[in-house]
């Protein structure tokens, strides 16, 4: 946990450096593999770059101190749910569906975390972040 911890504080500290907005700006290629030296080759950090580019307000929004913060959050979040890009799947998988009359559980189904932006539950499946 401390090194975990430490990690994320240098992270931040390594991003609030930089000098420019947008995130291939804020997070060069190589700060990434000393950020994420064991990701996945799903993770790599050319799939970032061009799926950030699909949401263009995204660590652009003018003011650099703003977007660097929120780089550094991003970061943070995914080192977090992913184990530090090394995980696709939640690892300990349980059942999270939580029914409702506007999101039903489907009947066999197992909802839970995958990928690197987890939103676990039933309704959160609807954005194709996690299902199975």
């Amino acid at each position: 946990m401390k090194n975990s911890l430490f990690t994320i504080a240098a992270t931040t500290a390594l991003v609030a450096s930089s000098a420019n907005a947008a995130l291939e700006n804020i997070l060069t290629k190589n700060l990434y593999n000393q950020i994420f030296p064991s990701a996945l080759p799903i993770y790599k950090y050319e799939n970032m770059i061009s799926t950030a580019k699909k949401y263009p307000s995204f660590a652009n929004t003018g003011n650099s101190d703003v977007d660097k913060r929120e780089v550094a959050a991003f970061l943070g979040q995914i080192a977090l749910e992913s184990g530090y890009l090394q995980y696709v799947e939640e690892i300990a998988k349980s059942d999270y569906c939580q029914a409702s009359q506007e999101y039903p559980c489907a009947a066999g189904k197992q909802y839970y975390g995958m990928y690197d932006v987890v939103t676990t539950y039933v309704g959160n499946s609807l954005l194709k972040i996690n299902c199975c």
